[in-house]
């Protein structure tokens, strides 16, 4: 399975990579039936350094660990499931420098068990609508941090921004 998302966000590529960076940004941007979050404060992507987020959607509560394994400033973060029945799937975060925007495309490849194929497969179309809904969330959280304090934005975490444009969920 692979679920492919992009947007075009009118920022400079340093801020909108610093935003993705920080792990607060998850509940700002959840989508409507989805619900994501890191139980601690203030947590960043580092390379080589394994992180544990919740994920809420429907009846379902998940804990997933995940590991950053390639972080190129500015330009692509790799994250790497390790939590059953996600493990191994991989998360690729990219951005490209436009003229006047950056081009974020986040990419989920996944390969379910065997016996949870069928129901994905039936579940595919619904799943790239969270993801998209998501990115469509981040740019406008980031566009309107962004023309509020220009490339200061996101520089001392998520929160601080989200907070000085009035952002719901703060």
């Amino acid at each position: 399975m692979r679920i492919e998302s992009k947007v075009y966000v009118s920022a400079p590529t340093t801020t909108v990579f610093s935003f993705f960076t920080w792990l607060d940004h998850l509940p700002l941007i959840s989508a409507e039936q989805r619900r994501e979050w890191c139980p601690s404060e203030g947590q960043r992507l580092v390379e080589g350094q394994s992180q544990e987020v919740f994920l809420e959607q429907g009846r379902h509560r998940l804990k997933l660990a995940f590991t950053t394994r390639v972080m190129l400033e500015n330009e692509r973060i790799e994250d790497v499931f390790s939590t059953w029945p996600f493990q191994g799937a991989l998360r690729i975060l990219t951005f490209t420098e436009g003229n006047d925007h950056t081009v974020v495309t986040e990419v989920y490849v996944w390969k379910p068990p065997f016996f949870l194929k069928q129901l994905v497969d039936r579940r595919v179309s619904a799943q790239e609508n969270v993801f998209l809904e998501k990115l469509s969330n981040a740019k406008r959280l980031i566009e309107t941090a962004y023309n509020a304090s220009g490339e200061h934005a996101f520089a001392g975490g998520v929160l601080e921004s989200a907070k000085v444009v009035s952002w719901p969920m703060v």
